[in-house]
């Protein structure tokens, strides 16, 4: 007699003998190992890590939307920082294990976990399990899209009428827009599903910052790899919550504002550069023992050749991908990648009037600086030596010896070297930081996000034992 199926709510740790029908609804997959979430008839769902070689063995294809036959599953504990469904467990391939594709058409393609807006804001939801969001789109509150990563944060209302902000990076702040910039009218509604729930902060003063920062009221977030957006698909659940709305309500064309938004809602570079940061010369950077966001200003004086001044990059997410074959699938993202692309990663010198510091400039800076790709750069060296040598710094790099900029780095303690997030060549973003430095410092203080335009010079803070910029 054949065992009887399980659902995915019964399985604990009592026993091997599980025996699911489930459909895939979601994979990322890195080099070696695979996640996946299972999923059965009545919509639990479950997180299965799976090893590569466990499924060559197996001689089995995992792929999205299929369904299958499972039999005999490892059952381990859902640990983690965030798990991906909420369960006591999650599940492996194991000796034994037998997994065959067959049809299950009773099983939907996917059956969405709502988290209310009003659970998220009263501290209900679990902050430790990713989430299932859906609400109407009501605005843009804020959007960086000089900043790395680019964020976007929107404001949504749910069908009770509460509102929450969700904050969306890099590919799915790009998505918003490229929906917005079409949009002829009608609501906009969004579903996102397995994002990251950020809860409130009050952030007070401490010994290294002499500001209040204020209140960070709880938001909803992408995650860098496992989130997925849906804005106004065919799909049951946005098409219920569409059927919702009052059918009077007239909505204007969202593309008709994004002109007037990248004058009012955008932030200006000087608020992106001062925004949650310390500003320090780089003596007290030098000397800091904490892990925060630094404003400074310094010139390049030396780059730095040891460790080449380029890498190989996923096409999607810019992780350098370690495979020397091709294709190969990113380790962060799950990305194929057909063909490497090179980006920036230069180490160099920075110095000021009194110091000096390792930074790491990445793509995004050298591009800026230089006006040109690493691809580009590459592709020169190899018509005119025939070759490519990755130790060789291309000339054209040069050209940023001797410039002065405002730098925003991140200090993290077990790196050498400080990893710039943002850099400017605007003189009053360069003045006001010079003179918040010598200000604060002079004053014995370090302040937070707040910059001060003294009218200082900048020559006489830059001067060294070599004359002066």
């Amino acid at each position: 007699m054949s065992r009887k199926v399980n659902f995915v709510g019964e399985i604990d740790r009592t026993k091997e003998s599980w025996k699911l029908a489930v459909r895939v609804t979601n994979v990322w997959r890195s080099e070696n190992y695979m996640d996946v979430i299972f999923m059965d008839e009545k919509g639990g769902k479950i997180h299965a890590s799976l090893n590569e070689s466990d499924l060559r063995k197996l001689n089995v294809v995992i792929e999205e939307r299929n369904t299958y036959s499972i039999k005999n599953l490892e059952v381990k504990e859902n640990t983690g920082k965030y798990k991906l469904c909420n369960h006591l467990y999650k599940v492996g391939f194991m000796k034994g294990t037998n997994v065959r594709q067959v049809d299950f058409p009773q099983i939907p393609l996917n059956v969405f976990q709502f988290t209310s807006f009003e659970d998220i804001i009263k501290g209900n939801a679990s902050t430790d399990v990713l989430i299932d969001v859906i609400g109407e789109f009501i605005d843009i509150q804020q959007h960086i899209d000089e900043s790395i990563p680019r964020k976007l944060v929107v404001v949504m209302k749910d069908q009770s009428g509460h509102t929450i902000s969700w904050t969306l990076w890099e590919e799915y702040e790009s998505q918003v827009f490229s929906f917005l910039g079409t949009h002829e009218g009608g609501p906009i509604i969004m579903l996102l599903s397995l994002a990251l729930i950020k809860e409130a902060k009050v952030l007070a003063l401490n010994k290294s910052v002499i500001m209040s920062l204020g209140n960070f009221p709880v938001t909803v977030q992408n995650t860098k790899v496992h989130s997925r957006l849906y804005i106004n698909e065919d799909i049951d659940e946005i098409n219920k919550f569409k059927s919702s709305l009052d059918s009077t309500h007239v909505y204007e064309s969202y593309s008709q504002k994004l002109s007037q938004l990248s004058s009012s809602s955008h932030v200006t570079q000087g608020e992106t550069f001062i925004q949650d940061a310390n500003v320090m010369s780089l003596a007290k950077i030098n000397e800091t023992q904490e892990e925060i966001f630094c404003l400074t200003v310094g010139k390049i004086e030396m780059i730095y050749v040891s460790n080449g001044w380029q890498y190989d990059a996923c096409v999607k997410c810019s992780k350098k991908l370690e495979s020397e074959t091709e294709p190969f699938i990113c380790a962060r993202c799950g990305k194929l990648n057909s063909e490497r692309v090179p980006r920036f990663r230069l180490e160099v010198k920075v110095s000021d009037k009194n110091a000096h510091s390792k930074f790491i400039l990445w793509d995004k800076h050298c591009v800026q600086l230089l006006n040109q790709s690493a691809l580009d750069l590459k592709k020169q060296m190899i018509q005119e030596e025939g070759v490519f040598d990755p130790m060789e710094l291309p000339g054209p790099i040069d050209s940023i010896l001797g410039k002065v900029l405002a730098f925003k780095i991140k200090i993290q303690l077990k790196y050498k070297g400080y990893s710039v997030h943002q850099i400017s060549e605007d003189p009053q973003i360069i003045e006001s930081i010079i003179g918040s430095i010598k200000k604060n410092e002079g004053a014995g203080k370090i302040e937070k996000g707040k910059l001060v335009c003294s009218g200082v010079n900048e020559v006489d803070y830059m001067d060294s034992v070599d004359g002066v910029i």
